[in-house]
């Protein structure tokens, strides 16, 4: 069975099926912790909180974004992590892991207030992503 979060598909050091894209070498998965993260034996979750993916992924690198009155993580900020786990994101599934990462976070002031107009406005995170990132949308 493969274990999934997000863009992740794990494989483990005890696996033969190397279909997965990210390979994790701690105790393998065997199941999901009541957020979604694949756990070992012992309930240790199977991502490390540097993963920006992780909901609790504390961003390096952030750009305001008034429509949402928030610091959101940039597109570099993600991006970098991918890469050195040799993983291929585009910049556009990117701005969408970063909106779903802003989705899983707690909300203050008029941000979610903001959120859910921006979703119904929206409606998908494609067409937000183009609203926030519109050098992306071209």
């Amino acid at each position: 069975m493969k274990y999934k979060y997000g863009p992740l598909v794990w494989n483990c050091n005890n696996d033969d099926d190397e279909s997965g894209n990210f390979y994790w070498y701690g105790d393998p998965c065997v199941g999901y912790d009541e957020i979604g993260i694949p756990i070992d034996s012992r309930g240790f979750q199977c991502l490390s909180m540097d993963s920006p993916v992780h909901p609790l992924y504390q961003p390096k690198e952030t750009s305001f974004h008034s429509q949402l009155d928030a610091h959101l993580p940039t597109i570099a900020d993600f991006t970098a992590w991918f890469e050195e786990h040799f993983l291929n994101i585009d910049d556009m599934k990117t701005a969408r892991l970063i909106l779903s990462w802003w989705e899983k976070q707690p909300k203050h002031g008029t941000q979610n207030a903001l959120w859910k107009q921006a979703i119904n406005t929206y409606r998908t995170k494609q067409r937000l992503v183009a609203e926030l990132w519109p050098d992306l949308a071209k």
